[in-house]
C-alpha cells in the first residue's frame, strides 16, 4: 500500500498540504505546534472538524462485511482499547475526524461515516513518529534517542522490512512509549493468510499461480539459517528478554505483510487506526497522502452517512489479494494471471529434455539465451508475465519471444 505525495494531490488536498506544511516545519515539528497551541499562538490547523480532546469520536460495533486484511483478535475488549488510543493519539498530536466511527467485530474492523463527509475532507492525521518503521525523517526530541532506531540506522546490512521487523519485535519485547502498547492490543492474534495456512491447506491451491508465491514465503528452515542470526543480534544489542522464534516471527511477519504502508522507498510503516481503513477495488473513498513527516487520509469524493469508508490497497488480482491480505473480491474487475518467468523456463527444460540428466545443461542454456535476450533489450528483465483479463487469448509478445528463444536451435 503506497501513500501519494504532492504530485498527485488535487487543489483541496494540496490546500491541506499546504497549511501541515506550514505549521509542522522540520523536526519535532508536533511537539512546538502542541505547544503553541496551548499558549494561545498558533497558526489555523487545517482541522476543520477534527476532534482534538477525544470526545465525539465514535467507536460501533457494527460491521458491514468489509473486505479487511484477514485477522482474528479474540476477546471482547476492543472497544475500550480502541478509545483509549484515540484517546493518546490525539494527546500526542493526531487529529481524527468526528464524522468518522471505528467498527468493532471479532474478526474485522472498519471505518464508517457518521454524518456526510464532503469531498476533501480531512478524515484522519498521524505524525510518523507513532507508526512502527524502519526509520523516521521527521521526529520530536524525545523520539530522537530511541535505542531502537539508533540501532536500526546503523543496521546497513538490514532491508527495509526486516528493520520494520525489528522494530515491532522490539516495540513487543521492551515498549518505549505507552502508546504503543496500546497498539499492540489493537493487531489480530491470528492471520489466515498463507503464510500460515496448513500443509493440507496449501495442498489445496496444488497447480494454480498461488502455489508458486506460497513457495517463496518464509518457511521454518528459512527463517533459522537466513532470519534469525540478524534478529538475534538485534536482540543482543537491543536487550530483548524474549526469545524469537519461528512461530513470533511469522506473526510479526504476517502484521507487517497485511498492514504497512509505503511512502515511495520508504516503509513498510504499520500506522495505526489508519490500518483499520477496509480495502475496494471499486469504491476508492479515500487515499493515503503523506506529508513533511504526517500521515493523512483525505476524502476523495462525498460520503453518505452509514457508509463503509473505503480505500485501495493497490491494483491487485484475487489471488494477490488471497496471498498478502488473506481475502478475495468477489467483484475484483482485476483478473488477470501472473506467470513466473522462471516456471515458463522449467516448463520448457523438460519439454526439451529426453531425461533429466539433460535437465541442468538445458537450464543454463535457457538462462544463458534469456540474459543475451534483456543485454539487447529484446526483452525487459522481469520475474513475472501477466496476462491480462481484457483478452486472456492474446499472449504478450515479449513471453512468445522469450519461449521462442528457448527452442531456437543453436545453429
Amino acid at each position: 500500500m503506497d501513500a501519494t505525495g504532492p504530485q498527485g494531490l488535487s487543489e483541496a488536498e494540496k490546500a491541506i498540504w499546504n497549511a501541515i506544511s506550514d505549521s509542522e516545519e522540520g523536526k519535532g515539528g508536533d511537539e512546538k505546534a502542541g505547544k503553541s497551541e496551548q499558549s494561545g499562538k498558533s497558526k489555523k490547523r487545517p482541522y476543520a472538524g477534527m476532534e482534538r480532546v477525544g470526545v465525539g469520536v465514535g467507536v460501533s460495533k457494527r460491521c458491514k462485511g468489509g473486505k479487511n486484511r484477514s485477522g482474528k483478535w479474540g476477546g471482547g475488549e476492543r472497544e475500550g482499547e480502541i478509545s483509549r488510543v484515540i484517546k493518546t493519539l490525539i494527546k500526542e498530536g493526531c487529529a481524527i475526524s468526528d464524522r468518522i466511527e471505528f467498527c468493532l467485530d471479532e474478526n474485522e474492523g472498519g471505518i464508517f461515516a457518521r454524518e456526510d463527509i464532503n469531498q476533501g475532507t480531512l478524515l484522519v492525521r498521524i505524525p510518523e513518529h507513532l507508526s512502527i518503521a524502519p526509520e523516521y525523517n521527521y521526529r520530536p526530541e524525545r523520539v530522537i534517542k530511541s535505542k531502537v532506531l539508533s540501532f536500526l540506522k546503523q543496521a546497513k546490512e538490514l532491508s527495509q522490512f526486516e528493520k520494520t521487523l525489528v522494530h515491532l519485535l522490539h516495540v513487543i519485547n521492551t515498549p518505549e512509549s505507552p502508546f504503543h502498547s496500546l497498539f499492540l492490543k489493537l493487531l489480530p492474534k491470528s492471520f489466515n493468510t498463507p503464510m500460515n495456512w496448513t500443509k493440507d491447506q496449501k495442498d489445496l491451491v496444488k497447480g494454480t499461480e498461488l502455489e508458486s508465491s506460497i513457495l517463496n514465503d518464509a518457511t521454518d528452515e528459512v527463517f533459522k539459517s537466513r532470519v534469525k542470526p540478524k534478529l538475534d543480534e538485534a536482540s543482543q544489542a537491543l536487550g530483548w528478554k524474549k526469545d524469537v522464534d519461528f512461530e513470533l516471527f511469522q506473526w510479526a511477519a504476517s502484521v507487517i505483510c497485511t498492514r504497512g504502508y509505503h511512502n515511495g522507498s520508504n516503509g513498510p510503516y504499520l500506522l495505526p487506526l489508519i490500518d483499520q481503513f477496509n480495502h475496494s477495488s471499486t469504491v476508492n473513498h479515500t487515499k493515503l497522502n503523506v506529508c513533511n513527516g504526517v500521515f493523512f487520509h483525505i476524502a476523495n469524493i462525498d460520503i453518505k452517512k452509514g457508509e463503509q469508508i473505503y480505500t485501495s490497497y493497490g491494483d491487485f488480482s484475487n489471488s494477490q489479494l488471497l496471498h498478502t491480505y488473506g481475502f478475495v473480491e468477489e467483484d475484483n474487475p482485476l483478473k488477470y494471471v501472473s506467470l513466473q518467468a522462471h516456471e515458463i523456463y522449467k516448463s520448457v527444460t523438460k519439454i526439451l529434455c529426453a531425461s533429466d540428466d539433460q535437465i541442468p545443461e538445458a537450464e543454463e542454456d535457457i538462462k544463458k539465451r534469456i540474459q543475451m535476450a534483456v543485454e539487447c533489450k529484446w526483452i525487459s528483465d522481469t520475474k513475472r508475465y501477466v496476462f491480462s483479463s481484457k483478452d486472456l487469448t492474446v499472449i504478450p509478445e515479449e513471453l512468445l519471444l522469450a519461449i521462442s528463444l528457448c527452442f531456437i536451435d543453436d545453429e
